[in-house]
């Protein structure tokens, strides 16, 4: 079992991996490691994968971008620093607004959201593929 240190390390390298770890079932974790090892062999990636990578880099973008700007930042700095750090054409001006509101939702809620814009796949999809419940099968991972 990893330590809270290791544990600390990977969900700031990986945000929501906490949360992964706690709601997937053994046999869900050994059928994405079986699925990684075919994408490498093949160089062909399920859905998922993308889904799963877009949602940590998303996550660790929009919490570096509350860490960088402190509370309440003008909407004009906070647009300006996402584009700087990711590009003029990577990041919704919509979804910054959003990450800076107040009583906003949830990032996580934000990330999905967002995924499922960009791919044009219902967030339920994406939320059973990347978070099946230990509690049932997943005929999605």
């Amino acid at each position: 079992m990893a330590d809270r240190r290791d544990l600390a390390a990977l969900a700031k390298r990986f945000p929501g991996v906490l949360r992964e770890l706690e709601l997937l079932p053994d046999e869900a974790i050994e059928t994405r490691t079986a699925g990684i090892a075919r994408a490498l062999a093949t160089g062909v990636a399920e859905p998922w994968m993308t889904w799963l990578y877009e949602l940590h880099a998303t996550l660790a973008f929009a919490i570096a971008m509350k860490t960088a700007l402190g509370r309440r930042p003008s909407r004009v700095r906070a647009v300006a620093w996402a584009r700087a750090r990711e590009g003029a054409d990577a990041v919704e001006d919509a979804f910054v607004d959003a990450v800076l509101a107040d009583g906003r939702p949830k990032l996580v809620d934000l990330a999905l959201d967002r995924i499922a814009m960009r791919h044009e796949v219902s967030r339920e999809r994406i939320e059973a593929a990347l978070f099946p419940r230990k509690n049932r099968k997943s005929d999605v991972v």
